[in-house]
């Protein structure tokens, strides 16, 4: 699965390289976050205002400072570690993007009750997928991300594609997933849109996010 230096890998709580691997997929996480279009790399504890690494020159004006007090990580090191150990403890389907044994990419999601899914977004999203697709076995695809030096080299698609048939093989029915539509589209959401995902719930507008779905054996060209 080898290509320009960069390999696919899947990756769990049983890697033989486990912990050696989780602090670098942490930081992975936290740099895709802090780049477009998310910017979420630094924020204020007092107003909760945030900032992306594209106003690193700001925040030094700022001397990375708020309401009068030191901004913190947006992402902090040991919530989204805590995070990623969690989803380990579902029937979870991840893979790791790697280049020179760093990780530079990733993609997991899980299969996960739909009632309980409802629960996790914050939305109604049973009736909606029920009225599509029935009592179906869902598949949230929770997380994808590459860092911004190595985008534009279908990556994530290959990462895509392994879960893709990791959940038809788990049996999965629909597909799920939650991404940014605005007010600057995530690569994530224009690709979604493209295999023909649906709309099938949003968010408030100053929000921006939408959940979108599609059944899983209907996706072509993956």
């Amino acid at each position: 699965m080898g290509h320009d230096n960069i390999r696919i890998e899947r990756f769990n709580s049983h890697h033989e390289h486990y912990e050696h691997l989780l602090p670098k997929l942490v930081s992975c996480y936290q740099n895709v976050f802090a780049d477009t279009p998310w910017h979420e790399w630094k924020r204020c504890p007092q107003c909760k205002r945030y900032w992306g690494i594209k106003d690193k020159e700001l925040l030094h004006e700022m001397n990375f400072s708020h309401c009068g007090v030191p901004l913190e990580d947006y992402w902090k090191t040991n919530d989204v570690e805590e995070c990623i150990r969690e989803v380990f403890t579902h029937n979870t389907s991840c893979f790791l993007a790697l280049h020179n044994e760093e990780v530079i990419g990733f993609c997991w999601g899980y299969l996960v009750d739909l009632n309980e899914l409802e629960n996790h977004l914050g939305l109604g999203i049973v009736a909606q997928v029920e009225d599509r697709w029935g009592n179906s076995k869902t598949a949230y695809q929770s997380e994808m991300g590459v860092e911004a030096a190595f985008r534009g080299k279908k990556i994530a698609k290959r990462m895509f594609r392994a879960r893709h048939f990791d959940f038809l093989d788990m049996k999965a029915d629909v597909g799920i997933v939650r991404t940014r539509r605005t007010p600057e589209p995530s690569n994530t959401y224009l690709w979604f849109k493209k295999l023909g995902y649906e709309t099938i719930a949003s968010y408030s507008t100053t929000d921006g996010r939408v959940v979108l779905a599609k059944k899983l054996s209907e996706i072509e060209d993956v």
